[in-house]
């Protein structure tokens, strides 16, 4: 309700957020609507870094939503990406930024750009290339470090890791903040922000894996819904396999049906949708498949 569908470049759906149009009205009636350009104009640029690489991997991302805050990429399934093919894409956005930065100077040099305008360009991709970078989740120094955590360390102890550091330095941000209004005068709450941001992140970023599993499955189906078409995909596992391991076969940006075959003949005994599948899932993910059977009339031979 609150984003508006704004185009769609090839399978990926660009959204603005109401609340965008707002932030951007306020900050053209306070004088600052060159800073909110360039600010908005940098962000979507590194964030289309990240959507590029991506896509060049094969695997374009679903959605991008433009906030107050930035621009979120949604990804179906980012794990089908090699951990280096994910690098790359996690680097591409704060490398677009440095490379804004080199342009602002040469541009500046060169006469092209207003001073005033360079610095503000300058200035601006920067500090999103170095806030982008601090290891604390969902930044993109954030993911980098799960990343290369996650080719030693278990799940659950990289959860403990990444909230601890995301705490951290977001006390870290809210006590700089302190300290500089004290020392300099007067009140800037963009730092405090931010650090209550990060806390809230590596808090949220603490649940179980059964927890966000669920959560990304709630956010495919809510996708699907808000389609008028989809393209679908049949798959046929074997009708003894538990729930829990079928969900893991559903496609990436495609709804999924299914056909339950009997071992060994290989027999079709039914077919089953994906509702049907996450039903049974939050059910019980370890009965086997055909349980699905009673839920749907069996397919003829």
């Amino acid at each position: 309700m609150m984003c508006r569908r704004l185009l769609r470049v090839g399978t990926t759906t660009v959204y603005i957020h109401t609340a965008t149009l707002l932030f951007a009205l306020y900050w053209g009636l306070v004088g600052k609507g060159m800073l909110l350009v360039i600010s908005m104009l940098s962000i979507c640029l590194h964030e289309a870094a990240h959507a590029v690489v991506s896509a060049l991997w094969g695997a374009p991302p679903q959605e991008l939503e433009l906030t107050p805050l930035g621009m979120l990429m949604r990804l179906e399934d980012d794990t089908k990406l090699s951990p280096g093919k994910r690098l790359t894409v996690l680097l591409a956005g704060p490398a677009m930024s440095l490379l804004l930065c080199g342009t602002a100077i040469v541009l500046t040099k060169w006469h092209l750009l207003p001073v005033n305008v360079g610095r503000i360009c300058f200035a601006c991709n920067l500090l999103y290339a170095c806030l982008n970078l601090l290891p604390a989740l969902p930044l993109d120094g954030g993911r980098i470090l799960s990343l290369l955590l996650g080719l030693r360390l278990k799940n659950g102890t990289i959860r403990k890791i990444m909230r601890i550091i995301g705490s951290l330095l977001g006390i870290s941000l809210i006590g700089l903040n302190v300290w500089f209004s004290m020392h300099d005068g007067g009140w800037n709450l963009s730092m405090s922000i931010a650090g209550c941001f990060l806390i809230y992140a590596a808090s949220a970023g603490t649940t179980t894996a059964a927890m966000a599993e669920l959560r990304q499955l709630m956010d495919r189906k809510i996708r699907f819904e808000k389609k008028q078409h989809a393209k679908c995909y049949w798959v046929a596992v074997d009708a003894q396999l538990p729930v829990g391991a079928v969900i893991r076969l559903l496609a990436p940006g495609r709804y999924t049906m299914f056909l339950l075959v009997e071992p060994g003949s290989y027999r079709v005994l039914g077919q089953a949708d994906e509702s049907m599948v996450f039903n049974a899932y939050w059910a019980d993910p370890t009965q086997a498949c055909k349980v699905l059977i009673s839920m749907e009339k069996p397919c003829a031979d």
